[in-house]
């Protein structure tokens, strides 16, 4: 009896010589099928002995140092071993479709193939053959053994149709399209699918199988956190997560499951209340009534919810269910400096309520501040570095080989290649993927093989390094522009706005910024050879369109860092605020230039133009820009008008615009957007033209933004604090409609009317009433002397509305 340790490995390389010789013999006849239709069967076979042959292959892989642990799949290891002389005779055969150097003499080129397609592999006798030598293999396998090898085929098909199904009930229409408008919840469902794109068959198995998992599955009030280095595939065993929680709560319809991805790339994926916002959606999606939702926007339709009143929602949506499973990937992209502390609170906040009937799984990197806020215990965390993450690395690896056209030049050296990148990955999935590149690329030698092996990096770092010392130097400056356009961009790009953003000349010190059309590149293509290994693009399938991202965060992370400003490569440095001055003005460019302004359609990055502000605030050179802005605001009222235009018509825009409060055209409207986008200093040098009394309501708008800040700009300013916005609400009014309870004392002591009637009579704390902030601003504004007695038009008090 052969030694069961030996199995795998000597079964390996017999299915990868079949797995070669079936790819070839199945690329040769669909090439022709088109012209020869009595290929179909034949092509049908060889696609079905493909699929057995590679599941058995991903196993065995798998499998190597655990071979006794499944009896049938070693006695499937022993039958594929007596298949070797049917794969022999495979190989003989596609062996004759190749011609010898004596024929190659004997024939012209076009007559070569006229012979060999009419004389051999098409013969009936030929196709006969082969299919004989298909089915004498599948016949080796007992109809028991492939019934494991459907199943293992099922696992895969599964996947993809529960990720299909997923992504239907998380778009369900249980929610109102104008509730849905909103909440403004970002999609998480596109990073789901970006993840299992990335996805390979096998892996992640060693997670969702183990009973780390199934405990969390099972247990009331479970915690997971999975850790791992960056590149190490915490977001694609996150989605292998989400697929399998999905495959569970089938059996149970009171069930509900929500998920959601930071994004280094994303503004919009990055806080607290774009995380709540997700979670709310989702699981509403998945009630009939959707009540607490409702309630919800019945209380801030006029404006955005705070977030203590999304977690309370959020709260009370888990208590319609019998379970709730929540899988949040990527904490540590949630930038430290801005929003990751009140992330970390919020998930304190809901492992606190001690729900039994919740589930939590989170991922990121092992990071001081997200340990200790955590507060996992030894058997709360997945650490990913494991001999799993090996074999899953191994496999990839294998898998990838075989797959990829580019490389199977390589086919006889897989085995050399497979080990070297196997034994020096460390675990991380990032770097191998890197590794893949510079051997597609590497001509075809032995010895530039055997160099390239002998000298693979030892880091990430150093992979990084290397790709980029082997950018052109004619290419650097486009490169270096593309990466921090990217670096701080709110949202990802599309590709043809930023082939427009990188046609405009940088000013340098002579801070003149042009559009050159000579600059621009022709096509995404021309992106990823500017910017090869650091860029990738991704597929909409609901819109069809396609957005170029930074390829992996360890990569911004990387051209963000101070380690790489003492490299050779310090050229490509990037400083977050430097790329937003950049930006800001690549925005002002175009629509400070009618030519641009107006031609959304020829100029697509004109629509992205309009975020400007978002720039404006994380910028360095900020008088640079300011002058620019002031342009803007103060110049030509038709420029300024088509920019509002495309600010307010953007997504970005949907939660912010105050219905009521949009003045119509006059002096005061750039007052106005200065104060809704907060912008002190822009808003300092518009008072500066403006008398104190042609003012106006702009105090009560910078109110409506919850800005201390802003509301003291004005006030110190000389502004009115009693002033009326065209619906009689001084800012007092404003705060109290949307709770802003730290507004309250500063308007009061700056001698806010605290009993100011709107047009319709209403006081601020008849406001405050009518929009439930009763514990909060009502209390401030009855301490401070607020007549509970006065009326509305309508007779209604706050006296008779607490008798009520």
């Amino acid at each position: 009896m052969a030694d069961p340790l030996s199995i795998p490995g000597s079964v390996v390389g017999i299915i990868s010589l079949g797995l070669q010789v079936t790819q070839y013999l199945f690329d040769y006849y669909s090439a022709l099928k088109n012209r020869e239709t009595h290929l179909s069967g034949t092509i049908t076979k060889l696609e079905q002995l493909m699929k057995v042959l590679e599941v058995v292959r991903t196993q065995a892989e798998a499998r190597r140092s655990k071979p006794d642990e499944d009896n049938q799949f070693g006695n499937i290891l022993t039958a594929v071993q007596r298949c070797e002389e049917c794969i022999q005779e495979l190989k003989e055969e596609a062996d004759k479709f190749r011609e010898s150097p004596t024929q190659a003499r004997r024939f012209g080129a076009a007559a070569r193939a006229t012979v060999r397609r009419i004389v051999y592999p098409l013969r009936r006798s030929t196709l006969q053959r082969i299919e004989e030598g298909i089915d004498e293999i599948l016949t080796h396998l007992s109809v028991a053994q492939l019934s494991w090898i459907q199943k293992e085929l099922d696992e895969i098909r599964y996947d993809v149709e529960d990720t299909k199904a997923l992504l239907e009930q998380m778009r369900a229409n249980q929610v109102s399209s104008e509730i849905r408008k909103w909440l403004n919840a970002p999609d998480a469902t596109t990073n789901l699918n970006i993840a299992c794109a990335n996805k390979h068959p096998g892996t992640g198995l060693w997670f969702v199988q183990g009973t780390r998992f199934s405990d969390w599955l099972r247990v009331p009030n479970s915690f997971l956190w999975v850790c791992g280095f960056a590149g190490s595939g915490k977001s694609v065993l996150c989605s292998t997560a989400i697929q399998h929680t999905y495959r569970h709560i089938q059996r149970r319809p009171s069930a509900g499951l929500a998920f959601f991805y930071f994004s280094f790339s994303d503004s919009g994926k990055q806080n607290v209340e774009s995380l709540l916002r997700a979670l709310i959606l989702q699981l509403s999606s998945q009630l009939q009534k959707g009540s607490q939702l409702l309630a919800l926007y019945q209380r801030h339709h006029a404006g955005t919810p705070p977030y203590q009143d999304l977690l309370s929602c959020l709260s009370e949506i888990i208590r319609d269910f019998t379970d709730v499973y929540l899988v949040i990937d990527a904490l540590d992209e949630s930038p430290r400096s801005l929003s990751r502390d009140a992330v970390l609170q919020a998930l304190a906040e809901i492992r606190a309520w001690s729900d039994p009937k919740l589930h939590l799984l989170v991922t990121s990197r092992d990071e001081a501040d997200i340990r200790e806020e955590l507060h996992a215990n030894q058997d709360e965390i997945v650490v990913m570095k494991n001999d799993s993450i090996d074999r899953d690395i191994a496999l990839f690896v294998s898998q990838h080989l075989r797959q990829n056209r580019r490389l199977r030049k390589w086919e006889r050296h897989h085995d050399r290649i497979e080990k070297a990148f196997t034994e020096r990955a460390k675990g991380v999935f990032r770097w191998v993927e890197c590794q893949f590149r510079a051997l597609a690329s590497c001509p075809r030698s032995e010895d530039l093989l055997e160099q390239l092996l002998q000298s693979l990096p030892a880091t990430l770092d150093e992979t990084y390094r290397r790709m980029l010392l082997n950018i052109p130097p004619a290419s650097a400056p486009y490169a270096h522009q593309i990466l921090s356009l990217l670096c701080c961009s709110e949202r990802p790009l599309k590709v043809a706005e930023l082939l427009d953003a990188v046609a405009v000349e940088l000013g340098g010190q002579s801070q003149v910024f042009k559009y050159n059309p000579k600059r621009r590149l022709e096509d995404e293509q021309a992106i990823l050879e500017v910017c090869p290994g650091f860029t990738e693009l991704s597929v909409d399938p609901r819109t069809g369109e396609t957005t170029v991202r930074i390829a992996h965060f360890s990569v911004q992370e990387y051209l963000e860092s101070e380690r790489l400003r003492k490299e050779d490569v310090k050229a490509f440095s990037i400083e977050r605020t430097k790329a937003h001055t950049k930006m800001a003005h690549i925005c002002l460019t175009f629509l400070l230039d009618p030519k641009l302004a107006f031609s959304v359609e020829k100029y697509p990055f004109v629509s992205y133009a309009a975020h400007w502000p978002h720039h404006f605030r994380g910028s360095s050179a900020v008088e640079s820009v300011e002058a620019r802005v002031l342009q803007l605001f103060q110049g030509p009222q038709w420029l300024f008008l088509n920019w509002v235009h495309l600010w307010r018509t953007s997504l970005v825009f949907g939660n912010l615009l105050i219905r009521g409060m949009m003045p119509c055209w006059d002096a005061l409207l750039p007052l106005y957007y200065a104060s809704r986008l907060g912008l002190p200093s822009i808003i300092c040098k518009l008072l500066d033209q403006r008398p104190p009394s042609a003012i106006g309501s702009a105090d009560s708008v910078a109110a409506a933004t919850g800005s201390k800040e802003l509301v003291q700009v004005f006030l110190e300013n000389g502004t009115d604090v009693n002033g009326r916005d065209d619906r009689g609400r001084a800012a007092l009014s404003i705060a109290a409609q949307f709770d802003y309870r730290e507004l309250v004392p500063v308007l009061l002591e700056a001698g806010a009317d605290i009993n100011a009637q709107d047009n319709v009579k209403r006081t601020p704390l008849l406001i405050a009433f009518e929009k439930d902030h009763q514990s909060t601003i009502s209390e401030q504004l009855i301490k401070a002397g607020a007549d509970i007695n006065l009326p509305d038009k309508y007779g209604a008090s706050t006296r008779r509305r607490l008798k009520t």
